[in-house]
């Protein structure tokens, strides 16, 4: 088919297939039950779960349209049309994109060999600052920025509208641990 995939994600995830394979089996979840399944991950934990969803769609898990954060890109255009093209209307996954981050940008490929594979929503400091912007869209999202504009340092990246209290790096340990007693803490 001319897919090429990223070959250091695929080696991480033929280490690990067998035994999320038989883990999910364990579960009851299994190509004949039709047990939704959702792959997500963030960053390198994307990319992986990326080449995992067309793996177990492919042992006909249901593998349904799943969501990953912040993943680089992991292949070229053909193995992307082959991942949505197993699902309905052709969209299998979704890739969270945040601000000016670089990771979603790399690998660098002077060839453009890597390629957006998947439908992206490219989230900005607001919650309702967001565009979502359709698979190879070159010119949406975070591919809208030149690479000298990306940011590979967490400055700027706390802010987020989703985490709590808004910040990502950065929480009050008690609004998590609310009610909750830690073994040996006493107060």
């Amino acid at each position: 088919k001319g897919c090429l995939v990223h070959g250091g994600y695929l080696s991480v995830w033929t280490k690990v297939q067998d035994r999320a394979v038989q883990e999910l089996r364990s579960i009851g979840c299994t190509a004949a039950h039709k047990s939704p399944l959702y792959l997500t991950g963030h960053s390198m934990g994307g990319a992986v779960a990326e080449i995992g969803m067309y793996y177990l769609k492919e042992l006909g898990f249901h593998v349904e349209t799943s969501y990953t954060f912040e993943a680089p890109r992991i292949s070229n255009k053909a193995f992307g049309q082959a991942l949505n093209g197993l699902y309905e209307n052709d969209i299998g996954l979704f890739r969270v994109t945040h601000m000016k981050d670089s990771v979603p940008r790399t690998p660098e490929s002077e060839d453009s060999s890597y390629a957006n594979i998947a439908h992206e929503v490219h989230v900005g400091a607001a919650v309702d600052d967001y565009t979502v912007c359709k698979a190879g869209d070159d010119d949406c999202g975070i591919m809208q920025y030149k690479r000298s504009e990306l940011r590979s340092d967490a400055e700027g990246f706390c802010s987020n509208p989703f985490a709590p209290q808004g910040d990502l790096c950065s929480y009050d340990s008690h609004v998590c641990m609310r009610g909750w007693e830690l073994a040996g803490e006493s107060d």
